[in-house]
């Protein structure tokens, strides 16, 4: 698990994320060398609002989407590094 911070509106609230990195898979050649893609997804399990861990399914949807967007290019910036 990791911890950042993301904004909500004027508020910074800290967010507690899985990052999946993306694997690009191998579709031509013999099959026994062939695999499906895998990875490259942000999963948001819980935020900190005023001292307290609330479940992430308690935001809209629209938030989720956006911090799960920002998290994803952050963390794909980091393995660029």
């Amino acid at each position: 698990m990791r911890v950042t911070t993301v904004q909500l509106h004027e508020a910074e609230l800290q967010v507690e994320y899985e990052y999946e990195p993306y694997r690009p898979g191998r579709y031509s050649g013999p099959p026994e060398d062939c695999f499906p893609s895998e990875g490259g997804y942000v999963c948001i399990w819980r935020v900190l609002v005023n001292g307290a861990w609330l479940n992430s399914d308690v935001f809209a949807e629209h938030w989720l989407e956006k911090w799960e967007v920002q998290l994803a290019e952050e963390c794909m910036d980091e393995e660029e590094a």
